[in-house]
């Protein structure tokens, strides 16, 4: 999945190959919506009390790689992925 290593470092460039042969290379970036790879702490949030809810965050400000969570609004850091 892409968006995971895009989240991981956005500086990131995947070769794909075929055949021993570069075919392409696709320079990642941060994804802007990320669904169940961040978890939101907040507990008053839905989806720490309903478990099938999925973590979904947005992207919020790519300078400083913060995601804000769905349905709470609480902020998250994509380097506290790592």
């Amino acid at each position: 999945n892409f968006n995971i290593l895009g989240l991981i470092d956005p500086n990131i460039t995947v070769s794909i190959i075929q055949n021993a042969v570069v075919t392409q290379k696709i320079k990642l970036q941060l994804p802007e919506i990320v669904e169940d790879v961040l978890v939101c702490k907040n507990p008053r949030c839905i989806t720490s009390t309903e478990k099938y809810i999925p973590h979904i965050f947005h992207l919020e400000n790519p300078e400083l790689r913060t995601y804000r969570c769905e349905y709470c609004d609480e902020i998250k850091s994509a380097v506290d992925f790592k």
